[in-house]
């Protein structure tokens, strides 16, 4: 665990690890001041931030591989449920992204101060221990298949925004996909904001009003990339079944319609030596892990070859 840094509350204290090693101990008043004033520093333009309890642990170990081919520079922070339970499980490939992307791909246990929030709002409330000029927050389980810089920035410039998102149309909301300055999301204000009990989109609309910065319009500005393929098969499946009839949805599903280009570099990505050497990693016993490349494998590789069901 070399490369690992991780809080981890003790004795009511916060101590940081560096792998194994602990370098920092701060009481349980202090920590928030460290928090905002230190985060860690870093050479890159971009920091990837999400968080992933335990039914995403599958989706946590595989975001960072595909987040690295089109944004190599990137560096990728997961917050994690419990990090020592998702150790157990997938320790080995933690440690090849130790040996592969030293300081790249970090993940961290998540404060316990967040233990009752909404697990959809933890990654706007919480914030990342690395630092960037900008951060993406988005979603776990998305496997970004694009340069998300360089789609966020041309947005933020073009139409002249605090931050790229989009308002959910009628509703007091923002998507879940949002990028922004590191130093405009923190620290971040929760004036008026029930961490349990509203909806993640909605604190992310009080967050960005709180900051007093513009909402984007919801008619004019609605650009919002998935910027890869969503395997959001808790939510919905990707192509229709004998029970999806009464869906809330279109299929197959799963991508942005603007983007059907996704499916192909999905496909020449998959063939990389950087997937393959990541995915050859994955025992036979990581059965879940191995069900989940195999759906969304089977899936892309269904719609390259029926491409008239796209719209």
């Amino acid at each position: 665990m070399k490369w690992m840094i991780y809080k981890r509350y003790e004795k009511g204290r916060y101590n940081i690890y560096w792998g194994k090693k602990k370098i920092l101990t701060y009481s349980a008043n202090n920590y928030s001041k460290y928090a905002k004033k230190q985060p860690e520093k870093n050479d890159t333009s971009l920091l990837v931030y999400t968080y992933a309890n335990k039914n995403y642990y599958e989706f946590a170990i595989l975001y960072p591989i595909w987040v690295l081919q089109n944004n190599p520079q990137a560096r990728i922070e997961i917050a994690i449920e419990n990090f020592k339970d998702f150790y157990k499980l997938y320790g080995h490939l933690i440690e090849f992204y130790e040996q592969k992307y030293p300081t790249q791909v970090i993940y961290t246990q998540i404060d316990k101060r967040f233990k009752k929030a909404s697990p959809g709002a933890i990654r706007f409330i919480s914030q990342p221990i690395n630092k960037a000029k900008y951060v993406y927050i988005g979603d776990v389980d998305i496997l970004v298949l694009q340069n998300i810089e360089k789609l966020h920035l041309v947005n933020i410039l073009k139409n002249n925004l605090d931050f790229s998102n989009i308002k959910r149309h009628g509703l007091d909301k923002l998507s879940g996909l949002h990028f922004i300055e590191y130093d405009k999301m923190y620290p971040v204000n929760t004036k008026g904001v029930d961490i349990i009990k509203d909806n993640d989109e909605n604190i992310l609309y009080k967050l960005m009003l709180n900051k007093k910065y513009k909402i984007p319009d919801e008619t004019k500005n609605t650009f919002r990339p998935l910027c890869g393929i969503h395997i959001s098969y808790f939510s919905r499946p990707p192509l229709k079944t004998i029970t999806s009839d009464d869906a809330l949805t279109s299929f197959p599903c799963w991508y942005d319609t603007n983007t059907y280009g996704d499916f192909e570099e999905y496909m020449r990505l998959r063939n990389s030596d950087s997937i393959k050497d990541f995915y050859a990693q994955i025992k036979e016993t990581d059965i879940t892990l191995r069900r989940l490349v195999q759906i969304i494998d089977i899936f892309v590789f269904y719609i390259t070859e029926h491409k008239n069901l796209l719209k």
